[in-house]
């Protein structure tokens, strides 16, 4: 669960996230090679992610596929 973190910005909170070693271990690496920290490209992916979401895009900020209308709907 989200938290807010004593002494930081009230517009923030810390999101603590449980991942299997080797997706950490792979995280890193990537972090190494975008000059990056961990925490700072996950906080981005998230931000970016969420924001598309909201916004009603996909996650990779596409607009959703819609169902074709020239097929009639067919209630199951």
């Amino acid at each position: 669960m989200a938290k807010k973190q004593p002494g930081k910005d009230p517009e923030t909170v810390t999101l603590q996230v449980t991942l299997p070693a080797q997706v950490a271990k792979d995280l890193v690496a990537l972090a190494e090679l975008y000059h990056a920290t961990p925490e700072r490209m996950v906080a981005s992916w998230t931000q970016t992610y969420v924001e598309n979401l909201v916004a009603g895009l996909t996650p990779s900020g596409a607009a959703p596929e819609t169902p074709d209308s020239s097929q009639p709907h067919r209630p199951r």
